[in-house]
C-alpha cells in the first residue's frame, strides 16, 4: 500500500508525467468518441465493435513524433470498413477431418434426424443449418427438405469453409 501511495504522490507531483497521462486519457476519449460518431453515422448495421479503434490504438507502438506535435495533430477521417477476413480455423479441427466430426455433430444437433426442425429458429435438418446459411441449396428452401446426402454434402462444404464454428453452441456435446 505504501508503494501505491508513493507512486501516486510522485505522479501527481510530476508536471511532465501528469501532462503525458492527461494526453493519453484525451487520446483514448477522442478515439472512443470518433468510433461512436462513425458508428452512428454509418447506422446500426456498421460492421465491427464500437471500441475496435480504441483497441487498435492500444496495440500500436508509440509514435516517434514528439508529444507536442501529436497533441496538435487532427484526427484523420476513418476509412471505409473493409470486409473482415474469415476467422482462422484452428488446424486441430482438420486433424481428424469431417468424417470424424460429422456423426458427432449430427447426433448432438438432431439425434440423427434429417427431418428435424427447430421450434425457435429457422434451423432444420440433421445439422440444424439456418435458412440464411442454407440459402436455397439444391433448390429447396430448408435443409430439412433436402435429401440426407444433400444435407451431408452441404454440411461438409460449410465445414471446409468455416470449420466447426457453425455448431459451436452444441460443442460441449460433440467434443465429449
Amino acid at each position: 500500500m505504501q508503494r501505491v501511495a508513493y507512486t501516486t504522490r510522485w505522479v501527481v507531483g510530476s508536471p511532465r508525467l501528469a501532462s503525458a497521462l492527461s494526453l493519453a486519457a484525451t487520446l483514448v476519449f477522442a478515439t472512443g468518441a470518433a468510433a461512436a460518431a462513425a458508428r452512428s453515422h454509418n447506422g446500426p448495421s456498421a460492421p465491427g465493435p464500437v471500441f475496435q479503434v480504441a483497441e487498435a490504438a492500444e496495440a500500436r507502438p508509440a509514435s516517434p513524433r514528439p508529444a507536442a506535435s501529436r497533441a496538435s495533430a487532427r484526427p484523420r477521417a476513418r476509412p471505409k470498413a473493409k470486409p473482415r477476413p474469415a476467422a482462422r480455423i484452428p488446424a486441430r479441427q482438420f486433424l481428424r477431418g469431417w468424417a470424424y466430426w460429422a456423426p458427432r455433430i449430427r447426433q448432438c444437433e438432431s439425434s440423427g434426424n434429417y427431418r428435424a426442425e427447430s421450434p425457435t429458429t429457422s434451423a432444420s435438418g440433421a445439422y440444424q443449418i439456418l435458412d440464411g446459411t442454407w440459402q436455397g441449396h439444391f433448390g429447396v428452401p430448408h435443409a430439412s427438405d433436402a435429401s440426407p446426402a444433400q444435407q451431408d454434402q452441404a454440411a461438409e462444404e460449410l465445414y471446409r469453409q468455416r470449420g466447426t464454428v457453425l455448431w459451436a453452441a452444441s460443442a460441449p456435446c460433440w467434443r465429449a
